[in-house]
């Protein structure tokens, strides 16, 4: 004879899917996490409904209190911040490979790279496709591998590209390239697999995963500062893969090597860190991509091999590590 409790189990999912289908959301809140750290919650988990997730490798706030998710099946999810699903749609073209790097573009629409097609699309918030530019070359018209977008805000997107160039190019929206600089190398400068962006205050800051380190430049490509190095420990890192900044200038890097975020100030001091090797109740493991969502300043977290999103409330965070230290 099925118990309550089993019966319960059994039902969970078509309630979920029911209630996904309503705009409700089924967030995933850990009962443990959720009590000793309320600033902390999880949202979505592995499968392929609406809500949950293959994978995530690409996160990017919508500029109104939501979020996009890209994963692994090429869908671009759209979530708020509990966890109610708004909507999502299908790249059309996988099969060469995975849709990765997200941002917030015009009208609260979404840039979608494909490094796969070398090419960046802008959608609307309901999925319509409303540019789409670049194809894979060499010459200075083309796009290679391109591995993240972020917008000014204006008229202009930033992009990395690794594997024939590692550098950082700057378009307009319609895809007219204006300038570009870097090359394969370790000094100040330089790349090796430029791998996530962030644009804040007149400042791009690059996640130069390789040489295990965060290089900020101004528009221009002017190098300003120089954060991080390879290591495990307390302003150090391993393999970061994206970076966000919040409003009062803190550098937030998404290191997939240590699975842990790492927080410096404005003026990159190191400030702490969670995660892996930090606290096992905020567990991450190889995380690929971090964002912000306004206006709430809440930090966002593609846990990838979790498969799932975190999270934070940052003024949370600051009393989280007040009280460790």
């Amino acid at each position: 004879m099925l118990g309550v409790g089993n019966i319960a189990r059994m039902l969970l999912p078509a309630v979920c899917t029911v209630m996904l289908s309503m705009g409700i959301g089924c967030a995933r809140d850990s009962g443990a996490t959720a009590g000793r750290y309320p600033f902390f919650r999880w949202v979505g988990e592995q499968g392929l409904r609406p809500g949950q997730f293959q994978k995530p490798r690409s996160v990017a706030g919508d500029g109104g209190g939501g979020f996009y998710v890209v994963d692994m099946t090429g869908r671009v999810q759209h979530l708020s911040l509990d966890g109610r699903w708004l909507g999502q749609w299908q790249m059309p073209e996988i099969e060469l490979g995975k849709p990765k790097g997200l941002a917030l573009g015009e009208g609260g629409g979404v840039w979608v790279g494909e490094p796969h097609y070398s090419r960046m699309n802008l959608f609307a918030p309901d999925g319509v496709l409303e540019k789409q530019w670049g194809q894979f070359g060499l010459a200075d018209v083309d796009l290679t591998f391109p591995r993240d977008v972020v917008w000014d805000g204006g008229g202009h997107l930033f992009l990395v590209e690794y594997g024939h160039f590692h550098r950082v190019r700057r378009f307009t929206v319609e895809g007219e390239l204006l300038q570009q600089w870097g090359s394969y190398g370790e000094e100040p400068g330089a790349f090796k697999r430029p791998e996530g962006l962030a644009w804040s205050a007149g400042r791009l800051y690059v996640a130069d995963a390789c040489n295990h380190r965060v290089q900020v430049f101004d528009g221009d490509g002017r190098l300003l500062q120089v954060i991080g190095e390879a290591g495990n420990g307390p302003g150090q890192m391993r393999f970061p893969y994206d970076v966000a900044v919040d409003t009062t200038g803190r550098l937030y890097v998404c290191e997939y090597g240590n699975s842990r975020i790492s927080v410096f100030d404005s003026e990159g001091r190191w400030l702490g860190m969670f995660g892996l090797n930090a606290d096992p109740a905020l567990d991450l493991l190889n995380p690929w991509s971090i964002d912000l969502v306004e206006p709430e300043d809440a930090l966002i977290v593609a846990d990838s091999n979790h498969h799932r999103i975190l999270v934070a409330e940052t003024e949370g965070l600051l009393a989280y590590w007040e009280d460790r230290n």
